[in-house]
């Protein structure tokens, strides 16, 4: 949609006016935005996701400009299209374990390799106990300051040109650094999770992404499976957070929104 046309249909969604401009500029993945305050980030998204078919593009939530600058960094250096990121995407294992063992057997390999204990290599993480009270994870944070907890004056949300949920990473040029999948995994696992529960996203910072479940498990069995495939895609949320996959389990279990973070 063009952007004059995409305002009228904006200041329609949103009664009245709204600021449009162009993100990426300059990179292989120019895409429109809404820019607004932080405090209005989660009930525009809401609004935005409601009229995806109208305007063919999925809303983002990105964080504050900032964030928008980490983004277009990463657009810069991506080297395959979007289509033939999701064609790799076709051929990736959808059980995000699988991807924690590879990363298992290559540490071991590499403690062997150079005099150590293969057992000094990292390994699965304990179950545990069920947790006595579990964390209530119902409330998004990239609209918001990590520190003050106050929300950003300005907030960005992308646009981004796809109705379907799953190949957002693919446009955002997401992943490959440090521990955090490559784009082809996160729209594997996305898709996966979208059929089996309704997940969406909502937000995508540089290294948090945020999703709101419309099917989430009820129950604790039901909990703990999705709780090792989600430590399996990111490690941290369970490694530097809830130390335990039963811990990480009560809190999927009926939560609806989930959140990962990447050192």
């Amino acid at each position: 949609m063009e952007i004059g046309q995409l305002q009228m249909t904006l200041e329609a969604v949103f009664g009245g006016d709204v600021s449009v401009e162009v993100l990426f500029d300059g990179t292989p993945a120019e895409m429109p935005g809404v820019v607004l305050p932080g405090e209005r980030a989660i009930e525009a998204w809401t609004r935005l996701r409601r009229v995806v078919e109208v305007i063919g593009a999925w809303p983002i939530v990105l964080g504050p400009r900032s964030a928008v600058e980490r983004h277009a960094e990463a657009l810069t250096h991506r080297r395959r299209s979007v289509a033939e990121v999701l064609a790799a995407a076709a051929d990736v294992d959808p059980d995000p374990r699988a991807w924690f063992a590879d990363i298992v057997a290559a540490e071991r390999t590499w403690h062997v390799n150079n005099g150590y204990s293969a057992d000094d290599a990292q390994g699965f993480p304990e179950v545990g106990p069920w947790p006595e009270e579990p964390d209530e994870n119902d409330g998004f944070s990239i609209p918001f300051d990590i520190v003050s907890m106050d929300p950003h004056r300005e907030v960005v949300i992308a646009l981004v040109p796809t109705e379907v949920p799953w190949t957002v990473p693919v446009h955002l040029g997401m992943g490959g650094w440090n521990a955090c999948p490559e784009a082809a995994k996160h729209c594997a696992l996305w898709k996966r999770w979208n059929e089996e529960y309704g997940a969406e996203p909502v937000g995508v910072s540089g290294d948090v992404v945020e999703f709101l479940v419309e099917r989430p498990p009820t129950t604790r069995d039901a909990a703990l499976e999705l709780a090792w495939q989600q430590h399996g895609y990111c490690q941290d949320i369970v490694d530097q957070g809830t130390q335990t996959i039963a811990g990480l389990a009560g809190a999927l279990l009926e939560g609806r929104v989930w959140f990962f973070w990447w050192d």
